[in-house]
């Protein structure tokens, strides 16, 4: 038996050339669409049975069984697939449907022709030179992310509910803001086909009762990633920038650490705009890093990009290889486990766990690293009690210290069991003393202010008048906590 797959095809400003290739339709047939609002297929047709598949195949797992079972009856009768309006080509149904069917050796028999597409490229003015992104809406409904970039006209085709229109506008939101607009094409409630401009918010709650298509103008050359590489690629060119050009791995070493910093100094303020901005910075170094390697035959961004996903994917098997998992706690215990079957699988002998833990990291972040490392392989105490003990316990040891050395080994005991609190209560060290500095700063500033409005100096204050000042920066603080 065999598998044909058809184009429901064609308009023009008359819309009368809504057509269907039906000429070597059999009586007998079994034929499926994904397009159950599709005036002309049911008029065409009539006289024959359409099975519509469920509209909303948005899952990964539901549209897989979906092309099985449709395959479990090609393998003993004639069955037919009508692709999307939007044309064959771009149908992401209908390709699995013909690669699966081809796996099990069902004859897979194609019939096309020019669709709306073309008529939709003509009306938006977008010329391929220039270039498009074109996707199945179905395969657009089932992933997190646009797959295309921002800087390049999109038509999304083959939607055919409100469900998946609700589920593409939540896919297309991560990049695209909802007042975004959009032009809508389809039939409305009448079978007449139109085209509407909406913005994004609405894309999902339009009057077209089976949409078809949807045009997403670009938003500009400077939005995409890869425009990004572009400009930091001219910035080290020959037509660059002589700093840029000058630059290599060692030297942009401290900027990468420097770009970090101001990036956590951000998060602690919660100034997301600030934030913004230094992520940006360091996706800078990250672009710089990347083109010195280009240049220097070491790696490229597609092999950056492949292996830290490649990576993402090979530790989270309870998310892509359904790894049952019990709590958080087991899958960092399957994490490392992945991780030192990396390094023997790349022939990296590891001589200790904490060896992964970065000697550049700041000491508070290294103490955690490392606590929590040995945690994932059952060496720590059981409840967070004992550890408060070891606190009190390093306190008494730094008061029997009798000279430098031992002071400063007492200290850092000390400092490495209140980390292991830290760990224990599920607060950053690193974070919470970097928040602490910054309170300080504001309250002696504001000493600072205080002394100066009186007409005083710092050194001349008595200890009791600066913690007078210090007792109202810290209401002062408390307010603004409460407010």
């Amino acid at each position: 038996m065999d598998l044909q797959v058809f184009q429901c095809v064609g308009f023009s400003d008359d819309n009368n050339r809504w057509s269907l290739l039906s000429s070597s339709l059999r009586s007998g047939d079994e034929i499926y669409t994904r397009s159950p609002h599709h005036p002309e297929l049911r008029n065409r047709l009539a006289a024959l049975d359409i099975i519509d598949l469920n509209p909303n195949l948005l899952s990964k797992e539901l549209i897989k069984t979906t092309v099985h079972e449709i395959l479990a009856k090609a393998q003993n009768r004639n069955v037919v697939y009508a692709s999307e309006p939007g044309g064959l080509t771009y149908d992401s149904f209908a390709i699995q449907l013909a690669e699966e069917a081809k796996q099990h050796n069902i004859v897979v028999e194609y019939n096309r022709e020019e669709g709306v597409l073309e008529e939709i490229l003509k009306r938006a003015e977008i010329s391929f030179c220039h270039g498009v992104c074109i996707a199945d809406g179905l395969c657009l409904a089932v992933s997190y992310a646009p797959p295309f970039p921002p800087s390049l006209p999109a038509i999304i085709v083959g939607i055919n509910s409100e469900e998946m229109a609700a589920s593409i506008k939540k896919n297309l939101s991560h990049t695209y803001p909802l007042s975004y607009g959009v032009t809508i094409f389809g039939y409305d409630k009448d079978g007449k086909w139109r085209s509407i401009q909406f913005s994004l918010e609405h894309v999902s709650s339009n009057p077209i009762r089976a949409m078809g298509i949807l045009y997403i103008p670009p938003m500009g050359k400077d939005t995409s990633f890869e425009s990004f590489q572009d400009l930091v690629a001219h910035l080290r060119s020959p037509e660059g920038c002589p700093w840029d050009r000058e630059q290599t791995h060692a030297s942009l070493r401290a900027n990468l650490l420097e770009e970090t910093y101001e990036a956590l100094n951000a998060l602690d303020k919660s100034d997301w705009l600030g934030v913004c901005e230094e992520l940006g910075d360091l996706l800078l170094q990250i672009c710089l890093h990347t083109q010195i390697a280009v240049e220097n035959k070491e790696f490229s961004m597609p092999q950056l990009i492949h292996a830290i996903q490649s990576k993402l994917v090979r530790r989270h098997p309870h998310v892509f290889a359904q790894l049952g998992v019990d709590g958080i706690g087991e899958i960092l215990r399957n994490w490392e486990e992945i991780k030192a079957k990396e390094r023997k699988d790349n022939g990296e002998e590891q001589k200790s766990l904490l060896d992964g833990v970065p000697l550049s990291y700041p000491a508070l972040a290294q103490a955690q690293d490392i606590q929590a490392r040995a945690a994932r392989v059952g060496f720590d105490w059981e409840e967070i009690a004992p550890v408060f003990d070891k606190v009190f316990e390093e306190i008494d040891e730094l008061k029997q210290a009798k000279d430098a050395a031992s002071t400063a080994s007492e200290i850092g005991d000390l400092l490495f069991a209140i980390v292991n609190i830290a760990r224990w209560m599920k607060v950053d060290a690193e974070s919470a003393l970097r928040e602490t500095n910054q309170r300080f700063r504001k309250r002696f500033r504001y000493i600072e202010d205080q002394v100066r409005q009186q007409g005083k100096q710092l050194k001349n204050m008595t200890l009791q008048e600066m913690d007078i000042l210090w007792e109202q920066a810290k209401a002062f603080d408390n307010q603004e906590l409460g407010g």
